[in-house]
């Protein structure tokens, strides 16, 4: 029996087909899954993502039509 098939059965996926060296749970894979279902699209991630930046580094949002809906962190966080 290939070892793919005895990790899966083990509840483990591999990250190879053949040769697996590593692997994740499936449970694990399961609670990702559904936190993307329920999480923000990934443009509006990365848009919030980059006023984090800005707004880190001191720049402000000059336009009022710009609307993040997806707030990942606070701006007032200090963190690098």
């Amino acid at each position: 029996m290939p070892v793919a098939v005895i990790l899966v059965r083990s509840g483990v996926f591999p990250t190879s087909p053949s040769q697996p060296h590593t692997g994740v749970s499936i449970n694990l894979l399961e609670i990702y899954r559904a936190f993307f279902e329920r999480s923000c699209d990934s443009i509006t991630a990365f848009a919030a993502a980059l006023h984090t930046i800005y707004d880190r580094r001191g720049f402000r949002v000059m336009s009022s039509r710009v609307s993040i809906s997806c707030k990942l962190s606070t701006s007032n966080n200090t963190d690098p």
